[in-house]
């Protein structure tokens, strides 16, 4: 939660707790969704999902998690302490492990913006107010996107 590019991103509201994942040679998880709604105290909708890698990406060989469909995926194998955040609707998989040891964590977000799109248009307004204060920090229009943003959660966000 201390880190601005995932809480700029996800706009997290709840957050499930971490799923140790871990496969070994000859392991993979098929093609799947997830949940709609994780249970718990409360329940959490999972608007998004995470996969933190644990494993250094040469400590294992195979494991990518493929995020899409067969027309359009991304392969993704990232190091230790990086991860990735994806629509909990997408389909994806784990690809066997051949050699090695594939650890992560899994988590899931119910985001206080539900649809993709409006998040996805909220962080890019938190981008150009970045860049515009680093470029003209005494500036009205950075006031304007600051306003503009405000509303926009405001008329989007679920409490």
């Amino acid at each position: 939660m201390r880190n601005e590019a995932f809480t700029g991103a996800a706009f997290p509201m709840r957050v499930t707790p971490p799923l140790l994942s871990c496969y070994d040679e000859g392991m993979y998880y098929g093609d799947h969704v997830d949940l709609p709604i994780m249970q718990g105290r409360p329940p959490v909708r999972t608007d998004l999902a995470a996969t933190l890698f644990l494993s250094e990406s040469e400590n294992y060989d195979g494991g990518e998690l493929i995020i899409g469909s067969d027309l359009l995926s991304h392969k993704i194998k990232l190091d230790k302490g990086d991860v990735v955040l994806y629509p909990a609707e997408t389909t994806h998989r784990v690809e066997t492990v051949r050699s090695g040891r594939r650890l992560a964590l899994i988590f899931w977000v119910q985001s206080f913006v539900r649809h993709a799109d409006r998040r996805a248009l909220l962080s890019e307004l938190a981008y150009l107010e970045s860049q515009w204060a680093s470029v003209a920090p005494k500036a009205s229009p950075d006031m304007r996107l600051r306003r503009i943003r405000a509303t926009l959660m405001r008329m989007w966000a679920d409490t």
